[in-house]
């Protein structure tokens, strides 16, 4: 991406995401800090991503451009999550990514895998407190 897009590009998410941070000021004291825990590290990542679009002269040379692929394994992770739950889905699409994408061996791939879901059962069932969902669990009741 030249610098001219990528800083335009940085600053609409940049805008998005500070949306969302001050939108979250009117929920719960609960509910208020999930927005915020995905905000800020994002915001400081953003403001990291903007400093490098301002330097970048050229963009950077490729045999092909990565936003197919990117957006491929994004659906992906969204349609195993909806399908499968939180719990499933995140891991199962990290595993496939590992594994097609990044071509790492089957043992690197699973267990990366599984320690994604031991953090995201820690997180979300434990820390957060919150239900799985997904079709899959729906359907299985």
């Amino acid at each position: 991406m030249a610098s001219r897009e990528g800083v335009i590009v940085t600053v609409v998410l940049s805008a998005i995401v500070a949306g969302a941070a001050v939108s979250s000021v009117s929920l719960g004291p609960a509910a208020r800090r999930m927005p915020l825990v995905v905000a800020l590290p994002t915001l400081c990542l953003l403001l990291v991503e903007w400093v490098r679009a301002r330097r970048a002269h050229t963009p950077p040379p490729g045999p092909r451009p990565l936003e197919p692929v990117v957006a491929g394994w994004l659906a992906t992770l969204v349609i195993l999550t909806v399908v499968l739950g939180v719990l499933a889905g995140p891991p199962l699409a990290l595993a496939a990514y590992l594994r097609l994408q990044s071509r790492e061996p089957w043992r690197v791939a699973l267990g990366m895998a599984a320690t994604f879901a031991v953090v995201v059962v820690v997180v979300i069932y434990l820390v957060l407190d919150l239900p799985s969902g997904g079709f899959a669990g729906v359907w299985l009741r």
